[in-house]
């Protein structure tokens, strides 16, 4: 079943082309990190640590309002409304623009959906399981097998052209606060009561 599927996915990327602190800030310190985060986002700097850990921060509020309000009843049109309205009182409070923090958030998470590809796609030992896997499957002729590995090293490259070259300068940013980035995902699915903690 798994060659099947490594055969499967080959040939459908036939087509494919390479591609190449807690408090609420003060209104000076909200218009520090505005204008950080502006300019991270303009693609005029990469995330810094203050800026990951400024969204941490943000995103446990964030969350405990959401629960907030779930706590108070149904769930229904009103209290989506209500919870909108005052998630967006608390993100300007905390010295963001609403756009930049969603936005920073994107970022980061697409700096942690890039590490986990990253770290496939760079086991030698994997890939070549896979293709032992494919030179093995009695039902492929010699030239079938050679054109679903070269796919699949395609596959290999495009994958780390569009989800791991790009997240290179946000990385370090996102790995100073990787534990707690973690942490935060498992919070904010309840498999945990406890918010990370942040060093400072």
């Amino acid at each position: 079943m798994k060659t099947l599927q490594h055969i499967l996915i080959a040939f459908c990327l036939f087509s494919i082309l390479p591609i190449n602190g807690q408090e609420i800030k003060s209104s000076s310190e909200s218009a520090n990190i505005n204008v950080e985060t502006s300019q991270a986002l303009r693609g005029e700097a990469a995330l810094t640590k203050s800026i990951v850990r400024d969204y941490i921060v943000t995103r446990i509020e964030d969350f405990k309002l959401h629960k907030e309000i779930r706590s108070q009843g149904n769930v229904d049109d009103k209290a989506i409304r209500k919870y909108y309205s005052q998630r967006e009182v608390l993100i300007v409070q905390m010295g963001w623009e609403v756009e930049e923090f969603e936005n920073t958030e994107n970022r980061i998470n697409q700096v942690l959906a890039g590490l986990k590809i990253e770290s496939h796609i760079s086991s030698d030992a994997d890939f070549q399981n896979e293709i032992k896997e494919i030179n093995s499957n009695p039902y492929l002729t010699e030239k079938q097998k050679k054109a679903t590995i070269e796919l699949l090293e395609l596959d290999r490259e495009n994958r780390r052209a569009t989800f791991v070259d790009p997240i290179q300068k946000d990385r370090p940013a996102v790995m100073a606060y990787i534990k707690e980035l973690r942490h935060l995902k498992d919070y904010l699915a309840e498999n945990r009561s406890d918010p990370p903690v942040l060093r400072d």
